[in-house]
């Protein structure tokens, strides 16, 4: 519960930062620059309007490129959670799934989302790691090993999150595990 209030707090500053400030301060300045102008003392409703939308929008955007900067929010809005390694199930997994995340991985990079990036990561290594198990696929296997050294390239180099670490030290062991029977 602690949590949920520090992270609605958290939102309300940003917004208030990104929009509602600018908003406010904006508009008492283009209220008086427009009496200056036109020597009245009434301002029609179409200058607010049309000075308005463009200072909402541009705070939108801000703010969402702040939070997605800081991680604050996911840009595909998605929990991502291992696969279950551990069931015995035979779900075959499509490849158009491993390849949406692949996707997604290609895209946290370029952005320079390193947590989001490692959390995908882990999550298609877990689907090849799934597959190499069910249908004894040692190409998965490869891919899998293969993506591992690229998570590991990442936490040496970039600062990521104790919790997304766990994450991927856990599939990581899960590689290793296996390696011995896909070797």
């Amino acid at each position: 519960m602690e949590e949920k209030k520090i992270s609605i707090l958290k939102y309300a500053t940003i917004i208030s930062i990104f929009i509602i400030i600018p908003l406010i301060v904006l508009s008492f300045l283009v209220y008086f620059l427009a009496l200056y102008f036109t020597k009245s003392s009434t301002i029609s409703s179409e200058v607010t309007t049309v000075t308005t939308i463009p200072i909402l929008l541009g705070g939108i955007s801000a703010m969402r490129w702040y939070m997605e900067k800081n991680e604050l929010i996911s840009p595909f809005h998605k929990n991502i959670v291992v696969y279950n390694l551990d069931s015995n199930d035979n779900v075959e997994i499509p490849e158009e799934l491993i390849r949406t995340y692949e996707t997604r991985m290609l895209y946290f990079l370029e952005n320079n989302l390193y947590n989001e990036y490692l959390k995908t990561l882990s999550f298609v290594v877990s689907f090849y790691l799934k597959n190499a198990i069910v249908n004894n696929d040692v190409r998965s296997f490869l891919k899998a090993k293969d993506l591992i050294k690229k998570g590991d390239c990442i936490v040496k180099e970039k600062k990521i999150k104790n919790n997304v670490i766990e994450l991927f030290q856990l599939v990581r062991k899960k590689v290793e595990d296996y390696s011995k029977k896909f070797e």
